[in-house]
């Protein structure tokens, strides 16, 4: 039966090879995609084929099925470890339901929809629309649970890194010294649109000077002249950890180790800085430390090599 047993390690050796990609992505986007209901019947009919294909004699099947089986013992593990790759931020926003009066809800359509269009042909995976989204869901969190001003924390949360569009794509805003600050160009963007843009006429002059504050100081953790300030700057510490920080953090850095390392060191530096008991118990409720923790320990271990004399 050897052409039955060179046949079988073949397509064992192919299957396998086709796993690896999975496997590489799950640890690397510390997600685990494959579902219990799959890998757990798989693996078990894998080792039951071993268990057959050793009874038979084909001993090639039976070391390339059993390493095909192992693998999918691998994807089983990493469900385990990392879960369904769920976003913090869909888990945290179960836990509250928020509803806003019809004015408010106009103020905040209003907001979204021009950040939304500010976006839309300036796309940024580190600093664009998904995480203007994220950043006012955690606010509007926070803000509900802390008992403040929802709508100010949420709003400054979709309105927070405008000024990042400005900053990579300078050739749309020639106006602006895109020497600034991030934060200041956000500032000065908001300004402009207070100034220019009749939509946000529904907003009073009293939330919009409290925006501008949120905006001009969202990096600065002793600016505390109105509660929407910090809980913004909570909600974007939060989004830039856990995994999808890590995402955010990859994407940022692009493999600069000087960079990474700089990145690294503020993530623990942000957790010294939460202002409200919402966010500290977000942070450890889900460890959103811990990816950092786990790229910082692979870095290091990376530059130890030998010495010597």
């Amino acid at each position: 039966m050897l052409w039955q047993d060179l046949t079988i390690t073949i397509v064992s050796i192919v299957l396998s090879l086709a796993m690896l990609p999975q496997l590489y992505h799950g640890y690397t986007q510390k997600k685990g995609h494959m579902h219990h209901a799959t890998s757990i019947p798989t693996v078990l009919g894998l080792y039951v084929l071993c268990f057959v294909y050793f009874s038979l004699g084909l001993l090639f099947s039976t070391i390339v099925t059993f390493l095909t089986g192992t693998m999918w013992v691998l994807l089983l593990l990493q469900r385990v470890r990392y879960g369904d790759g769920v976003s913090c931020t869909k888990k945290v926003h179960s836990k509250v339901d928020i509803s806003f009066s019809k004015e408010e809800q106009q103020k905040l359509e209003a907001v979204q929809s021009k950040v939304q269009e500010l976006f839309a042909t300036r796309t940024d995976k580190v600093h664009g629309f998904d995480h203007a989204e994220r950043v006012a869901g955690y606010a509007a969190l926070i803000a509900s649970q802390e008992g403040s001003d929802v709508l100010m924390a949420t709003l400054a949360g979709w309105l927070h890194d405008i000024g990042r569009a400005v900053e990579e794509h300078p050739e749309d805003f020639p106006t602006f010294d895109t020497k600034k600050t991030h934060h200041e160009l956000s500032y000065e963007l908001l300004q402009k649109w207070f100034r220019e843009d009749e939509q946000f006429s529904i907003l009073t002059d009293e939330e919009k000077i409290e925006l501008l504050y949120d905006l001009r100081y969202h990096w600065n953790d002793e600016a505390d002249d109105y509660a929407s300030a910090y809980m913004l700057r909570d909600a974007d510490k939060i989004d830039g950890l856990g995994d999808i920080g890590l995402q955010r953090h990859h994407a940022h850095t692009k493999g600069n180790l000087k960079k990474a390392y700089m990145a690294l060191r503020l993530r623990y530096e942000w957790l010294y800085h939460f202002k409200t008991d919402t966010a500290k118990r977000i942070n450890e409720d889900l460890d959103l430390i811990r990816p950092f923790q786990e790229e910082r320990t692979r870095l290091l271990k990376k530059e130890i090599t030998s010495v010597e004399l």
